[in-house]
């Protein structure tokens, strides 16, 4: 789970060298076995073929020896063979399948086959390689000879062919390293930029940006329906602005609307407030109005009584000049005071 948790994180240019990378491994190593493996049954047919072509020519020179049974012959035939590195042992057989003459290389211990087949024999063994072959002098069968080679210059040349193989991996996978660094940007560049213009887009919320479109296949599709996106978010955009500044416009509008109405409710309420003020003043008034003109009635009435009394006691002391006086005076305030109290009750 963290390996694929790991790559997940990883950017595209890592996991596309990545990708790349292994392909090329696999490709490199998939010929190169192929190759191997060709080198390996080319060698092992060349060996082959060399043996065969030393058997002949072992063949062609022992004839005679074989012929007159001169195995003394035949033996300095075969130590020619010493000249040869690779060659560990060779026999001659007569016609009767007899050991007529043998050859090894230093002190190597070797069984000869006491009997030799009378047909070609080729066996291949992980450390040598034996032949077989019969001998004839005008298509008659006169003997047969036998070599046997080590495979010291085939591993040999296998250990070339394997650093070889080695060498031009190593170099082969350093140059498509080299190679695929400048080559991945071709596509990791496209998709690289369009992610941080995305990012760009998304952070400064501008969708007036759009995508540079440098190819025509799957990222240049990509980059176009993108830009479409953009356009398509742009005038979505463009149009909520516009609904956003109506919808301000209306709420500025409708807030002053209140305003004024609130200033207009205001105002009827304050004159409201006013008029009920006056009608409370007004009956407060009328209450005081109302209670003056009964306490002048009342007080109407007593000085009345004050007038009439003071008439009775004028009538009854006229000669007395300083009495007179002095009711006179109390019937004049008296009258004043009905006068007065007449005027409150008409208010």
């Amino acid at each position: 789970m963290n390996i694929f948790r790991k790559w997940r994180k990883q950017p595209i240019k890592n996991k596309f060298l990545f990708i790349s990378m292994i392909t090329t491994i696999w490709a490199l190593f998939f010929v190169n076995i192929v190759f191997f493996v060709s080198e390996f049954f080319d060698l092992r047919i060349s060996y082959k073929n060399e043996l065969k072509a030393i058997s002949k020519t072992i063949s062609s020179n022992v004839i005679s020896s074989m012929l007159f049974k001169d195995n003394i012959n035949a033996k300095e035939t075969l130590s020619a063979l010493s000249l040869m590195g690779n060659i560990v042992a060779a026999a001659l057989y007569d016609k009767d399948g007899k050991l007529f003459a043998t050859y090894k290389k230093g002190n190597e211990i070797i069984n000869f086959d006491p009997v030799a087949p009378h047909k070609s024999h080729f066996s291949y063994s992980m450390r040598n390689m034996e032949i077989y072959e019969p001998i004839f002098f005008e298509n008659q069968f006169i003997g047969a000879i036998y070599i046997k080679s080590d495979l010291i210059r085939f591993y040999s040349k296998m250990k070339s062919v394997v650093l070889t193989i080695t060498i031009v991996i190593l170099i082969s996978l350093i140059l498509s390293y080299l190679l695929l660094t400048r080559l991945q940007k071709l596509i990791t560049d496209p998709i690289n930029n369009l992610t941080k213009l995305i990012g760009l887009i998304s952070r400064q919320r501008n969708f007036s940006k759009r995508a540079e479109i440098t190819t025509e296949d799957e990222i240049g599709y990509l980059a176009g329906v993108f830009n479409e996106m953009l356009d398509t978010i742009q005038s979505h955009s463009l149009e909520l602005e516009r609904y956003q500044r109506h919808l301000e416009d209306l709420v500025r509008k409708r807030t002053e609307e209140l305003d004024e109405k609130n200033k207009e409710l205001l105002n009827e309420l304050t004159e409201r407030k006013r008029l009920e003020e006056q009608l409370i003043q007004s009956q407060k008034m009328e209450a005081i109005g109302t209670l003056a003109g009964g306490v002048a009635h009342d007080f109407n009435n007593l000085l009345t009584v004050i007038l009439g009394y003071g008439e009775l006691i004028k009538s009854k002391i006229k000669d007395d000049h300083t009495l007179n006086k002095y009711i006179d005076n109390i019937i004049m305030s008296a009258d004043k005071g009905k006068r007065l109290t007449e005027r409150l009750a008409c208010l």
